[in-house]
């Protein structure tokens, strides 16, 4: 009769969480990133309006970082 035992180590449970980790951040990142391009194209979209324009959004030319950035930003 031989003993078995249930306690035996997981050797890939370490690897299967750093390779899920990775994959999780890569994601994270890219999420991160697109909403970085989104925000810049927004900056670009508002700079090229004129001051009228601006004006009529109830917007100043260095008010458009705060205005894009309001979600984030707690002032």
């Amino acid at each position: 009769m031989s003993a078995q035992s249930t306690d035996a180590p997981i050797y890939f449970g370490g690897f299967t969480a750093v390779m899920s980790s990775f994959f999780v951040n890569l994601i994270e990142n890219r999420g991160m990133a697109r909403s970085a391009e989104v925000r810049s194209e927004q900056i670009a979209a508002l700079n090229a309006k004129s001051d009228e324009e601006l004006a009529a959004m109830r917007l100043n030319r260095s008010d458009i970082a705060l205005h894009v950035f309001r979600d984030r930003l707690y002032i």
